[in-house]
């Protein structure tokens, strides 16, 4: 049996996963991105308490303007490099789909189609 892969606008039926309710599945997932955007935060507000501190110290020998001009530059390294790297993503993306051969439709099990399902229900 072949799946079409390329028509998203079908819901998929939700996966049939012995002994794991939905209720289970949502405590997992929202605890998971609790769990991210705590991290996230933590990491932010340590790297602006180092940032704040080298602030303070740069201020007391009384070269604040060189910490800007550091700070600014590691801002604009920051915000080139990822431009530099969208745009190799976006020249890939575009020859990707301007040299494919169409559409492709991939043998998949319905076993197979289960554990994807599930997958993606748990991520």
């Amino acid at each position: 049996m072949s799946f079409d892969l390329t028509n998203d606008s079908d819901e998929p039926e939700s996966p049939n996963l012995p002994g794991v309710s939905a209720v289970a599945l949502r405590r997992a997932r929202n605890g998971c991105i609790t769990a991210v955007s705590l991290l996230f935060a933590f990491l932010v507000l340590w790297w602006l308490r180092t940032v704040y501190t080298d602030l303070l110290w740069y201020d007391e020998l009384g070269y604040q303007g060189v910490f800007t001009k550091i700070l600014v530059m590691k801002i604009w390294l920051f915000v080139g490099g990822t431009t530099v790297t969208a745009a190799a993503l976006i020249v890939n993306f575009y020859f990707t789909f301007r040299f494919s051969r169409g559409p492709s439709t991939l043998p998949v099990t319905e076993e197979t189609m289960r554990l994807l399902r599930a997958l993606l229900v748990a991520a």
